[in-house]
């Protein structure tokens, strides 16, 4: 007799650990390729973007449309070529930041903190050191997520791009990334796309028909949004300021 299957959700959470646990390398390594000597890829366009900290709202959408995939993939097959483009990303994005280290200078640290949007420049600019920033890796996620989204439904997919489209601009809007970046990040998550889930059958032409999720589940992550952002204003009105 054979051992019991997984449940759907069970088993999509398991897959999600490998994803969540090469993500956390991102952070140490981001303190050590800022001690490594880097390149700049600033050009005449990144000059010319302002800082504009209200941004910052759509630059924390990625931590949303990340997790898209999740609620809207319901084939497991399909997933789990998903899971696949998802490290595939990470790990190649890791492997440039040692190999191709870019710095960015410049940044207004003295940006006068007056609301929770300026607050939390400051937190993220204390949080993610001034390194791995080619390819973006931001971009990259909420790209590769969208992709992925749009290969299972179409209508969620648009929606999902134009989020992906708006934390791109968020990148340099809130002088966390140059314009390469972002290029090379879309270009990233594109090509893995391609390798793992573009060619992938959709889910209605397999052999038990299709399988979707509920369109409303994608609302789950923005709750969390949502809430994380409470968290976040609760955090700013109390006075936390760990980067003094």
């Amino acid at each position: 007799m054979g051992s019991p299957r997984l449940s759907r959700g069970t088993e999509r959470l398991l897959w999600l650990i490998p994803v969540c646990l090469i993500y956390s390398i991102y952070f140490p390594l981001s303190r050590y390729t800022a001690t490594l000597p880097g390149h700049t890829l600033e050009t005449a366009v990144d000059r010319a973007i302002p800082l504009v900290p209200v941004w910052m709202y759509v630059y924390a959408l990625v931590f949303l449309a990340g997790f898209l995939p999740l609620f809207v993939v319901a084939d497991r097959l399909l997933f789990r070529r998903v899971v696949y483009a998802f490290i595939a990303v990470e790990v190649t994005g890791f492997a440039v930041f040692l190999l191709f280290p870019v710095h960015m200078s410049g940044r207004t640290e003295e940006l006068a903190i007056t609301s929770l949007a300026t607050w939390g420049v400051h937190l993220m600019w204390y949080l993610d050191a001034p390194s791995n920033l080619f390819p973006s890796l931001h971009v990259a996620l909420a790209v590769l997520a969208s992709l992925c989204c749009w290969k299972v439904d179409r209508l969620i997919g648009v929606g999902s791009g134009i989020v992906a489209a708006l934390i791109s601009a968020s990148t340099v809007l809130v002088e966390q990334h140059w314009a390469a970046d972002i290029v090379a990040g879309g270009a990233l998550a594109a090509g893995w796309w391609w390798v793992f889930v573009a060619r992938a059958p959709r889910p209605e032409d397999g052999p038990e028909g299709p399988a979707r999720h509920p369109r409303w589940l994608p609302a789950i992550p923005a709750v969390f949004y949502l809430a994380g952002v409470f968290a976040l204003w609760l955090a700013y009105r109390a006075g936390w300021t760990p980067w003094q």
